[in-house]
């Protein structure tokens, strides 16, 4: 039951970020305003991350260059281009 309220909080938290995107687009354009927003993500999955101690292991799984690597690269590069769409 707690994921009802999780995907009615994300919906309210997404909806708050196109009415903030939509003010800031009238002052500034969309690549400067998703690269911020992207900055302060990074910022805030980074602290997280280290609070759970992944980052270690995560980068050497990463470094290793399996399977984990080209999916990554796949995600960054689709997550990347999906963004370009919005722009």
């Amino acid at each position: 039951m707690a994921w009802v309220v999780y995907a009615l909080l994300a919906a309210v938290l997404w909806g708050a970020s196109y009415v903030l995107y939509e003010q800031l687009l009238g002052t500034m354009s969309s690549a400067s305003a998703m690269l911020f927003s992207a900055l302060g993500a990074t910022l805030v999955y980074y602290l997280v991350a280290l609070s759970r101690r992944a980052v270690g292991h995560d980068w050497k799984l990463v470094l290793a260059g399996g399977r984990e690597t080209a999916m990554l690269a796949a995600l960054v590069l689709v997550n990347a281009a999906a963004t370009c769409c919005c722009s």
